[in-house]
C-alpha cells in the first residue's frame, strides 16, 4: 500500500487515509484539545503528503506502519506546538500542557514518589508549570531546532524536578572513596546505603536510574567493590540522620521497667509556645492587610485558592474566574511577588523565618 502511495498510483492515497486516519486523528487528540484536533488533523495529513511524501519515504518496514506513524506524528505535533507557542501563546500553551501533562506528571512521580500520598503532587506540578511559563516561556523557546523538541522539553522538566528536589532535600555527598569508583559502583552505594534498597531489588533499582547493567553478576561485583572501598565499620545510616528506635529494644524486659522522661512542657517551653502563637497572630494580621492592598484580580485568585484545602487546580480556578489557564499561573506569580515585597521587612515575618 505504501509503495503504491509513493508511486502515485490512483486511489492509493485514499486507501492510506482510510487505513491510517484513526491513528493520525488519535495522535492529534492527544496533542490538541477539543475541536482544534480536527483542524490539526487536516494540517498533519497535508504535511504527510508534503515534499513528495518525504516523511513516509523514511519508513523501512522494520516496524509496523502504525508504530512508525506514532513516532513520526509525535515529532510533527511537537513541532506544531512549538510554532504555536510563538505565533499564538495562549493557544500554544493550552496545546503544550494538553500534550505534555502526562509526561510531566510521570517525571514528577519518579522524582517525588511520596508526593501523591502527601497531597503535594499538584503543588509540585504547579511549580514546574510556573517555571515553564515564566518570562514568556523562556525555557521552552530556547529550543534551537537541534534534536527532538519533545526530548528537549522532557530534559527541562527533569532539570526542574532535580532543582526542586535539591531545594527540599539537602544533597548528600558521596564518601571520597566512592567518588573515585565508576558510575555503577556509585549508584550501587546510593541504593544500598542511602535508599536502603534490598539486595534482590538492586539490579532493577540501578537500571531505573538509567545505568546500563550487564546482569546480576556485574551488580554483585560492583557491590563487592563498594564494600572494599568503605571502612570496615561503615554501615547503613552512617549519615548522622536521626532515626526512630523502638522502645521494645531500648531496655531489657527482664530488667527494671524503662524510666521515660516527663513529656510535659517546661515553663520555658510554654513561654516560647505562647510567644510563637503571638508572633503567628501578628504575621497572619500582616498577611490579611497585605492581601487587602493587592489588585482585585489577584485578591480574587487568592480567595479561590484559600477557600478549599487542598486548593483547586488552575483549570478549575480559570473556569470559575472566566479566564485562560495561563492567566492563573501569572496571577500566582504576581501574588507571590507582591506578598513577598509587602511582608519582607515585617518583624513578625522575620521572626518566623528565623525560627524556621
Amino acid at each position: 500500500m505504501l509503495r503504491a502511495v509513493l508511486a502515485g498510483r490512483p486511489g492509493a492515497w485514499a486507501q492510506f487515509v482510510q487505513q491510517c486516519q484513526s491513528d493520525v486523528y488519535a495522535a492529534c487528540c492527544i496533542a490538541f484539545p477539543g475541536a482544534q484536533a480536527k483542524d490539526e488533523y487536516v494540517a498533519v495529513m497535508a504535511q504527510l503528503r508534503a515534499n513528495d511524501f518525504a516523511l513516509l519515504r523514511a519508513f523501512d518496514g522494520r516496524a509496523t506502519l502504525s508504530a512508525y506513524l506514532r513516532l513520526v506524528l509525535r515529532d510533527v505535533l511537537c513541532q506544531r506546538v512549538a510554532r504555536l507557542l510563538v505565533d499564538a501563546p495562549d493557544r500554544g500553551w493550552r496545546a503544550f500542557e494538553h500534550f505534555f501533562k502526562r509526561d510531566i506528571t510521570r517525571i514528577i512521580t519518579r522524582y517525588f514518589p511520596a508526593a501523591a500520598e502527601a497531597g503535594r503532587e499538584r503543588d509540585i506540578y504547579h511549580d514546574v508549570v510556573m517555571a515553564l511559563i515564566e518570562n514568556g516561556y523562556r525555557r521552552i523557546l530556547a529550543y534551537d531546532g537541534q534534536g527532538s523538541f519533545g526530548g528537549f522539553v522532557l530534559r527541562i522538566v527533569n532539570n526542574l524536578c532535580v532543582d526542586l528536589l535539591r531545594r527540599d532535600v539537602p544533597r548528600r555527598r558521596l564518601p571520597a572513596a566512592i567518588q573515585r569508583l565508576p558510575a555503577l559502583e556509585q549508584e550501587v552505594f546510593r541504593q544500598r546505603y542511602w535508599e536502603e534498597c534490598p539486595p534482590e531489588q538492586l539490579v532493577a533499582a540501578v537500571r531505573g536510574q538509567g545505568i546500563a547493567v550487564d546482569g546480576p553478576e556485574a551488580v554483585a561485583a560492583a557491590e563487592k567493590a563498594v564494600r572494599a572501598a568503605l571502612p570496615a565499620n561503615f554501615k547503613t545510616g552512617d549519615d548522622d540522620r536521626p532515626r526512630m528506635v523502638s522502645m521494645s529494644v531500648a531496655a531489657n524486659p527482664a530488667d527494671d521497667p524503662l524510666e521515660v522522661a516527663d513529656d510535659r512542657a517546661t515553663p520555658e517551653e510554654e513561654a516560647t509556645a505562647r510567644q510563637h502563637e503571638d508572633t503567628l497572630a501578628q504575621a497572619s494580621g500582616a498577611l490579611r492587610a497585605a492581601i487587602a492592598q493587592l489588585p482585585g484580580d489577584v485578591r480574587l485568585y487568592l480567595q479561590h485558592v484559600m477557600a478549599e484545602d487542598p486548593a483547586p487546580a488552575p483549570r478549575d480556578i480559570a473556569r470559575r474566574m472566566g479566564r485562560p489557564a495561563t492567566d492563573i499561573y501569572a496571577l500566582r506569580q504576581q501574588a507571590d511577588r507582591l506578598l513577598r515585597q509587602a511582608l519582607r521587612e515585617h518583624p513578625a515575618i522575620k521572626s518566623l523565618r528565623l525560627s524556621v
